[in-house]
């Protein structure tokens, strides 16, 4: 007996050996160096033993509050020193303070007090989520690996579907149920029954959650604010993930059919642009430079802008071969992934491509920093491209991949295991990231007692550009109505009366119903009779 058991442990060590090391680590520190990286901070997540695991990933940059650097720029060395850093009381230094150890720290190595600069520098706070297929939120900071905070959403036995991130807090569905949980603490500051069932991710335009179920119909749900009703049904079902610009002015769906809807919130929630394609939909849609992007199953990728109401088409590209995956777009590069595994890099000014590049299997481009692009490939190898030229710089041993993170915002690559185990990697030496998608951030304002998020005034109920009778704006006006004071210049609405005319649809919106708290389904042009 003792000898069979013997024999088993012998052979479960064997076993254990024989496996690649990789399966449970993504990059060793060796395998980063030789792409001009290092691994800042690896953490462990909780996953389900079962399911999908992580159903989305999200990077956030808080506008508030950033943290503040005192930098020396020395030919042989950087000096930082954090205005957060605590003195012998316990308190914060503050940038002041900061600068001043900067200085001393500087003159001590240099042997002298001049011939350098103190700069003060601004990073926001960057929160890294992830969703788990039974509903747990896990609130990392991105720069650190450390968890912020972990909060479960409704019964474990709920599917959760991909969430959405902004001002207002992280919003998901799991179950049956709407949720917006606190940016600080992880709390539930709303949970609301769905009207209808669904199986889609949520798309949040500022205040308002727009959720869609399985026939394409979608509700509009007030997130922290009092709001109407609102209904309206898309042309097909929707599909992939939603994606928000970073003003979180617009939010967009993509149906199956071929359709892009871009949405806007606000006291009237409606459908701002419907962006028609020339094939289905597989959910390949991002957003950047204040304009969205979507790739088709016919292989044809599309920049389009929304300042414009009647919307504008920037640049077209046909790759000729289907796109599945999200193009990730840094900066003035666009990266788009075919089905076929090749991976094309077209300029977003003129929307030609740069260069491409084949054979590799490259399943989703996921970051750039160091002028390098990485990728994730079929294999489960992270690889890394030359911006410029798209020549390989080099890949590693394959680990097990989950799912990815597309960042957009900064200069750092985060790679996620399917057994939970998340992996930031950044430039040698770079301690502080480098924004690629600018952020504002402020000092946040002392609070006051004067009212909650729930009765809170609606922050684009004045002034915004798509709420035209709230907060008593009468003389902002409507700039899609008729002659008015305020209201658009000659020429009225595009899609509703002419100047001086009839309104041709009896003042309905074009795009739904007939009004905010009426049932919009019947004479939508868009959708169908349902």
């Amino acid at each position: 007996m003792r000898h069979r058991i013997a024999s088993l442990v012998w052979a479960c060590l064997a076993v254990s050996h024989s496996m690649p090391s990789t399966l449970h680590a993504q990059v060793s520190q060796t395998e980063a160096r030789q792409m001009g990286l290092e691994v800042a901070w690896t953490a462990q997540v909780q996953v389900p033993v079962s399911g999908r695991g992580i159903v989305s990933t999200h990077l956030w940059a808080e506008p508030t509050n950033p943290r503040k650097f005192a930098v020396v720029e020395l030919p042989e060395r950087t000096i930082r020193v954090a205005a957060s850093m605590l003195d012998r009381k316990g308190q914060q230094i503050g940038i002041e303070e900061a600068k001043k150890l900067a200085q001393e720290r500087a003159a001590r190595f240099l042997g002298r007090n001049d011939g350098f600069q103190v700069v003060e520098v601004a990073v926001p706070n960057i929160k890294l989520v992830l969703i788990t297929a039974d509903g747990l939120v896990q609130n990392l900071d991105a720069e650190s690996g450390k968890l912020l905070w972990a909060a479960p959403c409704g019964q474990t036995r709920a599917p959760a579907h991909p969430g959405a991130v902004s001002s207002v807090g992280v919003t998901l569905i799991h179950g049956e149920r709407l949720y917006v949980l606190d940016w600080k603490t992880g709390k539930h500051i709303l949970s609301k029954p769905l009207r209808y069932a669904t199986a889609n991710s949520v798309a949040v335009c500022n205040n308002i959650g727009f959720v869609s179920d399985f026939t394409g119909r979608v509700v509009a749900y007030g997130l922290g604010v009092t709001k109407k009703p609102w209904n309206y049904v898309m042309q097909g079902r929707a599909v992939g993930r939603t994606v928000s610009l970073a003003n979180q002015r617009f939010a967009a769906i993509a149906s199956d059919d071929g359709f892009v809807y871009v949405y806007a919130g606000g006291e009237r929630p409606q459908v701002w642009i419907r962006y028609e394609t020339n094939s289905s939909i597989t959910g390949s849609l991002a957003a950047a430079n204040n304009a969205f992007y979507v790739g088709t199953a016919g292989g044809l990728v599309s920049k389009f802008n929304v300042e414009q109401r009647i919307g504008t088409i920037a640049w077209e590209y046909r790759v000729g071969q289907t796109i599945t995956a999200a193009p990730l777009v840094v900066g003035d590069q666009v990266l788009v992934a075919s089905e076929a595994g090749n991976l094309v890099s077209i300029d977003d000014k003129t929307g030609i491509a740069t260069w491409i590049d084949s054979g590799r299997g490259i399943v989703q481009p996921i970051a750039k920093a160091d002028g390098k692009v990485f990728c994730l490939n079929r294999p489960g190898q992270l690889v890394a491209y030359d911006a410029q030229t798209g020549s390989l710089v080099g890949r590693t041993t394959p680990f097990r991949t989950g799912t990815p993170l597309l960042n957009q915002l900064n200069d750092r690559v985060y790679l996620i295991s399917a057994n939970g185990r998340v992996q930031c990697l950044r430039k040698v030496g770079a301690q502080l990231p480098t924004m690629i998608t600018a952020v504002q951030t402020v000092e946040e304002e002392p609070q006051d007692d004067q009212g909650t998020p729930e009765t809170a005034a609606d922050p684009l109920s004045t002034g915004s550009p798509f709420d035209f009778n709230a907060g008593g704006g009468a003389a902002m006006g409507d700039p899609f109505s008729g002659a008015g004071a305020g209201d658009a210049p000659a020429g009225g609405d595009p899609f509703g009366n002419p100047v001086g005319g009839s309104d041709p649809l009896g003042g309905a919106d074009p795009f739904g119903g007939s009004g905010s708290t009426d049932d919009p389904f019947g004479d939508d042009p868009f959708g169908s009779d349902k």
